[in-house]
């Protein structure tokens, strides 16, 4: 009996585990989304303002890729 509890306390620890690296995951895809989207934007000529305005995206986000943007050229 102790031995079943430790064991499906062992697997639900796991299950919690493998859903937080999942959330983790979309979390980071998300963000590189984000940041593929602000770069196209700012190729096609949109100020950091105006994707600010349009996206909501934090203008921190949006000066960190054009900055990464500007180090790649």
């Amino acid at each position: 009996m102790k031995n079943e509890k430790m064991n499906k306390g062992l697997l639900d620890s796991q299950l919690i585990l493998d859903e937080k690296k999942r959330l983790n995951e979309q979390r980071i895809g998300r963000e590189e989304h984000k940041r593929e989207q602000i770069a196209e934007m700012l190729q096609d000529g949109k100020t950091p303002e105006e994707i600010a305005s349009f996206c909501k995206y934090p203008m921190k986000l949006i000066e960190e890729v054009q900055n990464s943007m500007m180090s790649v050229k």
